[in-house]
């Protein structure tokens, strides 16, 4: 990274080298990408503020992984994601807490109406799905993550690597089960 390069005119001179390197001009790029030559042009001299939807259109039209254009940056620095954010995105991805899956948590909470977690949690088991389903499903987010997200490159591979298979089962658990509940007492006023 340049000293004082601001983040648009980094991401800018990048664009540059990575089209430049596979040989590409910028008239091309923009029929990969489907913008005009001259919003190329722009990006490449930094002087347009890009969105994140632009960037990673960019980025795709290369066949170059987003996180590349910020891998100049000090580590500490570095835009990641968090353990959170994937176990979530790859959740919703899969469809793993649809109610295919995990059955129809908000009718089975209300039929319940706990006065306490460990009494929504019997009832879910008994009423919904099993311990070994929902364990099951965490072992189903693992493999998406371990598997299928590192050919992907949208991640950092060393968050991805960070991510455990209880780290997702834990994950399926809390999010069929406390956030459930939760947000049953919520809406409840408790």
């Amino acid at each position: 990274m340049l000293e004082n390069e601001s983040a648009n005119a980094r991401f800018g001179r990048l664009l540059r080298e990575f089209r430049n390197n596979l040989g590409l001009t910028q008239e091309q790029l923009a029929l990969k990408a489907g913008y005009d030559r001259t919003f190329i042009s722009r990006v490449e001299r930094g002087l347009s503020n890009l969105t994140l939807y632009s960037a990673e259109t960019l980025a795709n039209a290369l066949g170059i992984p987003l996180y590349k254009f910020f891998i100049e940056s000090e580590e500490k620095n570095m835009p990641r994601a968090t353990k959170e954010f994937v176990l979530n995105y790859a959740m919703n991805r899969w469809q793993l807490n649809f109610k295919k899956n995990v059955g129809p948590t908000s009718e089975l909470i209300r039929s319940c109406a706990p006065h306490n977690f460990e009494e929504w949690k019997q009832y879910y088991f008994n009423h919904g799905k099993s311990e070994s389903h929902i364990e099951k499903l965490g072992k189903i987010l693992y493999e998406k993550i371990s598997t299928v997200l590192p050919e992907e490159e949208r991640f950092h591979p060393n968050l991805l690597k960070s991510i455990s298979e209880q780290d997702c089962i834990d994950y399926m658990f809390d999010v069929v089960l406390r956030r459930t509940y939760e947000g049953y007492m919520k809406e409840h006023g408790k």
